[in-house]
């Protein structure tokens, strides 16, 4: 405002100036005069504004350099984890780049690859074939879910959405072909949807995804435990995977679908899914990795844990009721009890790291001992500290009951609580098991239906034979009921045969004794008749006889 009410005054008092010298001065002079002063005007405001312009910006450029530095000071903290500053001092970020790397590694790597959104085309039965080309374009996506505890939940998420964003964009870039179809649908073009990457021979594992309507609200509830969700007209097309549908090796793949196979006999009730064709899969590369945070107390209440596991023995939904819960060491088993401790004085014995290199090809994490395999699980560090955990007095760890006890022993530390910690599950060992087990007692009830059937076939013979002998028996029946009448009538002719034979008997003895004393008469009278024969004999003989001399 000053500068114009001193353009104004200079303005007024060059007119008098110049009214003044008119008097006195050539006209060719008062021109140039009148010349010269407006465009020392002009230059005067040029300059000004030039000087304006050249502060504002200069001042806008000195803010963003500062904004710059301090963006690039952030930069190399979320780079690095931290950045030194003009007066020499370190400062430390909470999370950095290579730390949020580190953590999605780790979560990839329990979790494998995923390809949500695809639906099965058909199911010949030994086989079948899935449409891959919406996959990872989930319709909910745009959907919040947020966690504290997790501050990189979502960065596979996010990565999805602007790769996703990415090939939106090419695909709108595309011309169109004369038909006016996207130039991705006439015929042998490219399919537009984002590459799967399966390869063949890959094993894939299967679920059912259903909508979060269909879903019981305790169950939707627990599945939402502890996030920050906002699904307001998205749970008819927001899908969780929910049951499962066996393993699958793929066998042949194209650019937007892939033909598979089971690599184990498919359950009947798995089988009714798959006919259903009512909803989309999705394939994981991995089973999903047990863990205790996933299910703890913290997150998951009890009733919530009763309604996710509702069809699971008492037994163990017990185990997921109690673990991470203060245990009971008189009645818990030992194996099943972690020991939290606080430490008394500072001790780095501890080996966390395996002692060989570690090695290039995936391996398993950790070796019998518990301690990690693989480069990015290991603790790392330098000279005596390298593979350690090191611990302060006053810090708090959770240990298993042998070395808490031999530290406590020590006067290491002292006990704080016993945890119950559950046994993890590997659920694709799991589901092999169950498998075997299932060939096995499929083995024994063909057995057990075989041994059945020659049963049922002995049986069948036995009871022939039963109603031949049966109907024999009651033949013998009816030929012992006249055996018993014959028995009777005999044992009635016998009777009267032993009557008549005693009757007999006796005459018999009569006529013995008759005939002895007959016999005995008749004798002696034969002697007589001898006697007098021999008599009569010796007197004749004794007549004829010639006298003696």
């Amino acid at each position: 405002m000053i500068f114009y009410l001193v353009i104004g005054l200079a303005t007024i008092l060059f007119i008098l100036f110049v009214v003044f010298a008119g008097k006195t001065w050539h006209w060719l002079d008062i021109v140039a005069v009148a010349l010269f002063f407006p465009s020392v005007i002009t230059i005067t405001i040029l300059t000004a504004a030039t000087l304006k312009t050249r502060t504002n910006w200069g001042s806008v450029y000195h803010r963003l350099h500062d904004q710059l530095a301090d963006v690039q000071e952030e930069i190399e903290k979320l780079e690095t984890g931290y950045t030194v500053n003009r007066l020499g001092q370190i400062d430390r970020r909470e999370y950095s780049l290579p730390e949020s790397q580190q953590e999605l590694g780790r979560e990839l790597y329990n979790r494998g690859r995923i390809w949500r959104n695809c639906f099965p085309l058909e199911f010949a039965g030994g086989s079948v074939t899935v449409n891959t080309a919406n996959w990872g374009n989930e319709q909910c996506t745009g959907s919040t879910i947020t966690t504290s505890a997790n501050p990189f939940a979502n960065a596979e998420t996010a990565f999805f959405n602007v790769e996703s964003e990415a090939v939106r964009l090419a695909q709108a870039q595309e011309p169109q072909n004369p038909a006016g179809d996207p130039a991705g649908e006439a015929e042998g073009a490219a399919p537009t949807g984002r590459p799967h990457g399966i390869e063949e021979q890959l094993i894939l594992h299967a679920f059912l995804e259903v909508p979060l309507e269909e879903l019981d609200p305790v169950v939707h509830a627990a599945l939402f435990a502890g996030l920050d969700t906002n699904l307001e007209g998205r749970k008819r097309i927001c899908t969780v995977p929910t049951v499962y549908l066996g393993e699958w090796a793929v066998t042949d793949t194209a650019a937007d679908s892939i033909t598979m196979s089971p690599t184990l006999p498919l359950t009947p009730q798995q089988l009714a899914v798959i006919d259903q064709q009512r909803g989309s899969w999705a394939l994981l590369e991995m089973m999903p990795v047990d863990s205790h945070e996933d299910f703890s107390h913290e997150h998951l209440s009890d009733d919530q844990k009763r309604a996710l596991f509702a069809k699971l023995p008492e037994a163990v939904l017990r185990e997921y009721l109690k673990d991470l819960k203060p245990g009971n060491r008189d009645e818990d088993p030992p194996e099943r009890l972690m020991v939290r401790v606080r430490f008394q004085k500072n001790y780095n014995q501890i080996d966390v790291d395996a002692t060989d290199e570690a090695p290039l090809l995936p391996s398993n994490d950790f070796d019998p001992l518990g301690r990690a395999v693989p480069a990015w699980l290991r603790q790392g560090g330098e000279g005596d500290e390298k593979g350690r955990v090191s611990f302060e007095t006053g810090d708090e760890a959770l240990l298993d009951s042998q070395t808490a006890q031999q530290l406590i022993a020590e006067d290491i530390c002292d006990e704080i609580e016993r945890i119950y910690v559950r046994q993890l599950q590997d659920y694709e060992f799991f589901f092999h098991d169950v498998q075997r087990q299932r060939t096995s007692f499929e083995d024994e009830n063909t057995i057990i239906q075989k041994d059945t059937r020659l049963l049922e076939n002995a049986k069948v013979k036995a009871d022939t034979d039963i109603a031949y002998r049966q109907e024999e028996l009651e033949r013998l029946d009816e030929d012992l009921g006249k055996f018993v009448y014959e028995q009777q009538q005999i044992t009635q002719y016998r009777q009267a045969v032993d009557q008549r034979y005693v009757y007999i008997l006796k005459e018999l003895s009569g006529l013995y004794r008759t005939n002895r004393r007959l016999a005995t008469q008749l004798a002696a009278i034969s002697q007589r008749i001898e006697a007098a024969a021999d008599q009569r004999a010796e007197q004749v003989l004794g007549s004829d006889s010639p006298a003696p001399n």
